[in-house]
């Protein structure tokens, strides 16, 4: 191989070692991404050691030269690009003696640009790069929200006061501004899944004080001075819940950095590029990635019982919570996805509802995914009932929830994962067994009476329903949807008729007690829309037989009492609540069991190390490409297949990590 290298433009003497030049491609998995770099420091002789002592005494200590190694194959014929990269005076020790000159070499993109800066705080509304460049701001979009309990849009008009309150940065601008600002608009920036049309273009953030509604006379200027200064390494740290990966494309020419899932960086189509004969083959397990445990869940969360959602549920909401895999390596080793930003449902409830009453910070980073209602500059929160499919209410970042998280990284957790709080079963279906005579003048009727929850149709695996007080007890916080099938009767005798006829209303209702019917009341639950109960005729000729069958779905939390309760509106004397009849749970969402099931054979923890012989061109078309599977085999093996960990290219050979699973390659 030959080499070629220049500084800021200018061709200099080859360095000392340039045989010992190794370019290197990595999956970082602490970064999350997919960056080439120069492994070996250069060291710089004559007018290269000139160029570089001049920077140091001429220039700030800031200063850096541009880097450019171009390559050939065929003795100096041709060149083709081989790496660019930075050189920091500040990473460069000069001998003075021996006229040499030992130089680290940065990247020309990730770490120049983004590693470098990443922790850097900006204002994202002021087009002014780290190092004053003009760049575009982060425009804001106006987002209309919702209230919860009924899922109606909140307006938000000019002259309003709250004006800022619909004002929201959309992420794919934040990131495109980071950029931008870390890298003096020298980096590009693409993401599918953020950008007009993707999966998540619709999501957003604002500050608290902007979501609880602002109401001063100058709200474009109070929206720009309170929101808070962040940084790129903050916005990508709270993005774990969408599993995300980023890649700089065109490194040499002209730098891209892509985000995106991190599947979109694991193309299973093998590269034209095939490794058949390895000198050299060394499989172990990445016992690093064998996590015990995965924790979940959200900043800024709100527990209280006026709000609509059910936060202490299991997986399935924004809790902070933490579940262990299921299997037998016993290692203490925890994958956190949890986030710091606020993106529970009850929490941007209450800080609409409550504003300067809110628990939320003024300072407090909200993020709300919304749907597009004018691609680019209107978009509506996105409303969805994930618990009960209902109507109403609504609930903010379904998307964001535990639970999809969890989906989210299927293939990068080992086992199923998994929080026992006893078996899921927790329904139960109870019958009466004699007709049940309500003659008393009291228009209440409590409990009902369901005496068999044992004779099969019936059960009661988890023994949560008493049969003997007609008492259903919450294993565990949760949503639980409860049913019931009651056959009724009345008499025309029974009937204290005023006219031809009596028009009698039934109103049944789920009683919630602390320790019991006699107990505590602590709150009433309607199984009948608004005031509108159960009416019926009754005449006086014949009697009556009719049915009452409906549902409903709510939040208990563990140990409290749920008893079924009638009341009656009319002129009544008696009425009964026939054989058959049915009282139950059909659905209890309470967490138990297991919640997410991967295949362990899916899961990406086999390390090859490889050595093998790799021309420069084989390198610069795996360079081009490092999202594809390699293909290897120790001579005369079985072909494998498994993806880029870390690619290490010096002249005519290879040092590579790749990694696989199991299930890729049967």
């Amino acid at each position: 191989m030959r080499y070629r290298y220049y500084l800021d433009g200018g061709l200099v003497t080859e360095p000392e070692g340039s045989d010992g030049l190794t370019t290197q491609i990595k999956r970082d998995d602490v970064a999350n991404g997919i960056i080439v770099t120069q492994d070996a420091p250069i060291t710089f002789i004559e007018d290269g050691y000139d160029y570089l002592w001049d920077l140091l005494n001429n220039n700030s200590f800031c200063s850096s030269a541009a880097l450019k190694i171009l390559a050939s194959e065929d003795e100096g014929a041709n060149y083709v690009d081989y790496f660019t990269g930075n050189i920091f005076i500040s990473d460069v020790r000069f001998d003075e003696q021996t006229k040499r000159a030992k130089a680290k070499v940065q990247d020309n993109s990730f770490d120049a640009k983004i590693n470098n800066n990443k922790n850097v705080k900006a204002l994202i509304h002021v087009g002014r790069s780290k190092t004053d460049v003009t760049i575009d701001p982060a425009p804001y979009v106006t987002v209309t929200l919702f209230d919860v309990a009924t899922g109606t849009d909140i307006a938000v008009t000019a002259g309003s006061g709250n004006e800022a309150q619909g004002r929201m940065y959309r992420i794919y601008d934040v990131l495109r501004f980071f950029i931008d600002y870390m890298a003096d608009g020298q980096i590009g920036f693409e993401s599918s899944i953020f950008d007009t049309g993707g999966e998540f273009e619709g999501l957003c953030i604002s500050s608290g004080y902007m979501v609880k509604g602002y109401d001063g006379t100058t709200p474009e200027n109070t929206f720009y001075d309170l929101f808070p200064k962040i940084s790129y390494a903050e916005v990508i740290a709270n993005l774990k819940p969408l599993n995300l990966y980023f890649q700089i494309e065109n490194p040499d020419t002209s730098p891209v950095l892509r985000l995106e899932r991190k599947s979109y960086f694991e193309n299973s189509a093998v590269l034209t590029v095939d490794i058949a004969s390895a000198d050299k083959i060394e499989t172990y397990i990445a016992t690093e990635l064998l996590y015990s445990s995965v924790k979940f869940g959200s900043g800024g969360l709100t527990y209280d019982l006026a709000y609509n959602f059910p936060e202490r549920i299991n997986m399935v909401g924004f809790n902070e919570e933490q579940f262990h895999t299921v299997g037998t390596c016993n290692i203490d080793n925890t994958l956190d996805l949890s986030i710091e930003w606020t993106i529970s449902s009850n929490a941007i409830q209450e800080a609409i509802d409550r504003a300067g009453l809110s628990s939320m910070e003024d300072d407090a980073i909200v993020m709300i995914n919304c749907t597009p209602v004018i691609s680019g500059s209107t978009y509506a929160a996105t409303k969805t009932n994930w618990l009960t499919g209902g109507s109403s209410p609504l609930f903010y970042n379904e998307a964001l929830n535990n639970y999809n998280t969890s989906l989210r990284y299927l293939g990068a957790i080992p086992n199923s994962i998994a929080l026992f709080l006893g078996d899921a079963t927790n329904e139960f279906l109870a019958v009466s067994t004699l007709d049940s005579n309500y003659n008393s003048s009291s228009a209440t009727r409590e409990p009902v009476l369901f005496e068999d929850d044992f004779t099969p149709p019936y059960f009661d695996d988890n023994n949560n329903y008493d049969a003997s007080q007609s008492e259903y007890t919450a294993p565990s916080t949760g949503v639980y949807t409860f049913n019931i099938n009651l056959d009724m009767y009345t008499n025309h005798a029974a009937i204290l008729f005023g006219s031809a006829y009596s028009f009698v209303t039934f109103y049944p209702k789920i009683n919630i007690y602390d320790t019991g019917f006699g107990g505590t009341l602590l709150r009433t639950i309607n199984l009948y829309s608004g005031t509108t109960g159960y009416g019926f005729n009754f005449s006086s000729e014949s009697p009556k037989v009719f049915n009452i069958t409906t549902s409903g779905t709510f939040n208990m939390d563990a140990t409290e009492v749920a008893v079924l309760s009638i009341y009656v509106l009319g002129q009544f004397g008696g009425y009964k609540v026939r054989q058959g009849s049915t009282f139950g749970v059909s659905s209890a969402v309470t967490g138990g069991g297991s919640f997410q099931t991967y295949n362990p054979d899916d899961y990406p923890v086999l390390r090859h190390e490889i050595e093998a012989p790799i021309s420069f061109t084989q390198f610069q078309a795996i360079k081009a490409n490092p999202k594809g599977a390699l293909g290897f085999a120790m001579s005369g093996g079985t072909g494998r297949r498994g993806f880029i960990s870390s690619f290490k290219h010096n002249n005519h050979s290879a040092k590579m990590i790749l990694y696989s699973s199991k299930n890729l390659n049967r």
